[in-house]
């Protein structure tokens, strides 16, 4: 393995030590799990959910459709709130 070195404030330390003792393992293994659970994390927020993305496009296209007058009015702010509420998920889920 190779070694990394970093500077943490004081409380930041203490949290990492704390975990350390709650999981029973070394601060180094304790870092390791740190590190790579939000490597993961920022991983997932970069990979598009499909879902998500398919009623964000969906949404767009419903109010799209609403200000070409294909659709009523209230159907194109519902596909706005779709859209709208497909990317706020997207973001904090």
């Amino acid at each position: 393995m190779e070694t990394l070195s970093t500077k943490v404030p004081p409380s930041m330390k203490e949290e990492i030590e704390e975990y350390a003792d709650e999981i029973e393992e070394t601060r180094s293994t304790a870092m390791r799990e740190l590190l790579r659970a939000g490597l993961d994390a920022e991983e997932s927020r970069r990979s598009p959910n499909p879902i998500l993305f398919g009623a964000t496009t969906a949404g767009i296209v419903i109010a799209a459709l609403s200000v070409a007058g294909n659709v009523d009015a209230v159907v194109g702010v519902v596909g706005a709130m779709l859209a709208l509420g497909a990317l706020a998920a997207d973001r904090w889920l």
